[in-house]
């Protein structure tokens, strides 16, 4: 009888734990950025984007060494 009232209480405080754990709010994965900073960051992604989409030129052809 005894071994199962604290049983009992073992599961209620488990239960009591995990509760306030899942309502808890999580901390934040990284700081916030400003405004201005993250539009900076957006424009210069963006300007890569666009080099990237562009056709290269096309090279000179090399001579193998082999």
């Amino acid at each position: 009888m005894k071994l199962q009232r604290i049983i009992s209480f073992v599961t209620l405080a488990i239960s009591v734990l995990t509760l306030i754990l899942v309502l808890k709010r999580p901390a934040p994965v990284a700081p916030a950025v400003a405004p201005a900073a993250a539009a900076a960051n957006a424009q210069s992604f963006q300007e890569k984007v666009n080099q990237l989409a562009q056709p290269k030129a096309p090279e000179k052809a090399r001579a193998k060494s082999e």
